[in-house]
């Protein structure tokens, strides 16, 4: 089994915008885990005739895995995720 070796040069700029990032992506995620547990699961309003329009409210579930998505480009992201024992946060979405 081979790993890779990340090096780390604390005192550089660029590796602290790359942690600044990473906890980003962590904190946006970790905000739309939660409002999947709030998030209606239908949606709708009333028309003109007063019949009830709904539908389906699948927009916390696609932010959801764009963020996830997100997180999974950034190889920072994944080694704090990893490190935390957080990666049950990037499991897929099933309606």
């Amino acid at each position: 089994m081979t790993q890779e070796i990340i090096s780390v040069d604390g005192g550089s700029k660029a590796y602290w915008a790359e942690l600044r990032l990473a906890y980003d992506l962590i904190a946006k995620l970790e905000a739309r885990h939660r409002d999947l547990k709030t998030a209606r699961a239908y949606v709708g309003y009333l028309n003109a005739d007063g019949d009830e329009v709904v539908w389906e409210n699948t927009e916390p579930y696609d932010r959801m895995a764009a963020t996830q998505e997100a997180v999974k480009e950034v190889p920072r992201a994944l080694s704090v995720l990893e490190a935390t024992g957080r990666t049950d946060l990037l499991k897929s979405i099933i309606f």
